[in-house]
């Protein structure tokens, strides 16, 4: 019996990410594949506290990871009709690089999110991690624009 199919949505709870979570709830609804709402924790170094227990750190990051937890599993609520048909997740890292790992999981055939559109020297200097995903991804993208 073949797995069911996945759909990995990158979600950073902007309007363009609530617009790639429907699609992907469209395109799922189609296909019979199932939804998985990522959210990717992106720790800075400068975040942390200098010199910081790492017992602290790590009671520290778990509470940010439930956090987010909670914020995607309410941002999936008001965004989908049936919420009980997606997936929540929370990973810790580099964005385009955790998004890139989670689509090489068993079963993800697609990726689905959303760009800003930006252009010009914002974009040249801190770069797109829709762009970077799209180009490096071992399967299809699809960017919704916002």
């Amino acid at each position: 019996m073949a797995d069911k199919k996945n759909i990995l949505v990158a979600v950073d709870f902007s309007a363009v990410s609530a617009a790639a979570l429907k699609t992907a709830v469209e395109l799922a609804g189609k296909t019979g594949a199932r939804v998985k709402a990522l959210h990717i924790l992106a720790m800075e170094d400068g975040d942390l506290p200098k010199n910081a227990d790492p017992v602290y750190l790590e009671d520290l990051h778990m509470q940010q990871v439930q956090g987010a937890k909670i914020q995607l599993e309410e941002f999936v609520e008001k965004h989908v009709r049936r919420a009980s048909d997606v997936e929540a997740e929370i990973l810790s890292g580099e964005p385009q690089l955790e998004i890139l790992r989670a689509a090489q999981a068993p079963g993800v055939e697609m990726i689905v999110m959303g760009t800003h559109g930006r252009t010009g020297l914002r974009e040249l200097l801190v770069g797109s991690v829709a762009e970077n995903v799209l180009r490096r991804a071992p399967i299809p993208v699809v960017m919704v624009r916002g």
